[in-house]
């Protein structure tokens, strides 16, 4: 009732000159707001809760609300095919789609699918999308002349009740974070139709074209002769000491001078840091001897 008072205030204000019919607000008839106080307004709001239509009116819109929601999120995160590195799950295919993809896979479940997917491992992708694309010889010819396409692909995702759903190309691609053009992975995991498994993971068969022969390098370190400390610490057996007076730059153009071999600073330094070799002084590994033999020294000299 305050609020209604309130707004017939604004409403009075504004139109002060126009000619109009003037409600007064203090004297409100109970007909146009029935609630006379607080316990007859729950009521009310308890039987509205209760009727059937109203729950089934309410479950539809917030099932149109999530999906608005999904398309604006996806609208706003499209996948791009090379530029992007974080995959992002794509928009789905259209309302006109004939498989209609969103009604059998929507938006909650392609997003855990989405989640799922991206936790998997390289080799467990691949035999994910093994064993959810099918192929066959095609039906029909869609076009009027010769056609290279001999095969149909058929793609299969779960729904809430884990059961195998048909869905177009697009909405498959996109649900995974892929373009819905880019179907590379799918040729790459379904070329090899005679085995029951998914074909094994081909990369890194051949070294790097910038890969370099470390054993020159490792060579010339050794010439300077590194020694292990006499130390019985932690780790002074698995760690080797070089005199203070030779410095990585000189190594490094020693190397240049005596060897034709490319190499770089960069990777000759890292070549002596994965040897675990170090120029610096022992302070922290020092044993208990050396540390009482330098104390006794310095005790003399005073």
């Amino acid at each position: 009732m305050e609020q209604q008072r309130n707004i017939i205030r604004m409403v009075q204000d504004l139109k002060a000159n126009s000619v109009r019919e003037i409600t007064e607000a203090n004297h409100l008839s109970p007909k146009r707001f029935p609630m006379e106080d607080l316990r007859s307004l729950t009521s009310l709001e308890s039987d509205l809760r209760s009727c059937p239509e109203t729950r089934q009116k309410e479950e539809t819109d917030s099932g149109s609300e999530e999906d608005e929601m999904a398309l604006k999120d996806e609208e706003f995160c499209p996948v791009q095919i090379r530029s992007q590195r974080t995959p992002k799950m794509g928009k789905p295919c259209g309302p006109t789609c004939g498989k209609k993809c969103t009604e059998k896979i929507p938006h909650v479940r392609r997003k855990e699918i989405f989640d799922a997917y991206q936790d998997m491992s390289h080799s467990d992708k691949w035999a994910f999308v093994f064993h959810s694309v099918t192929q066959s010889l095609k039906n029909r010819l869609t076009t009027g002349g010769p056609s290279r396409r001999k095969k149909t692909f058929q793609y299969h995702l779960n729904n809430r009740l884990r059961q195998p759903q048909d869905v177009c190309k697009t909405c498959y691609l996109t649900t995974f974070g892929y373009h819905p053009k880019n179907d590379s992975m799918i040729v790459s995991v379904t070329g090899n139709t005679s085995s029951a498994v998914p074909p094994p993971d081909r990369r890194g068969r051949h070294p790097p074209a910038n890969k370099i022969d470390l054993s020159p390098i490792h060579k010339h370190i050794e010439s300077f002769s590194p020694t292990v400390s006499h130390c019985k610490c932690e780790h002074a057996e698995s760690r080797r000491y070089l005199s203070s007076n030779v410095t990585v730059m000189m190594m490094y153009k020693d190397f240049k001078g005596k060897s034709a071999k490319a190499c770089s600073y960069e990777t000759y330094r890292k070549a002596i840091r994965d040897m675990n070799i170090g120029f610096r002084k022992l302070h922290a590994e020092e044993c208990k001897e050396c540390l009482e033999c330098d104390i006794h020294v310095k005790t003399e000299h005073l």
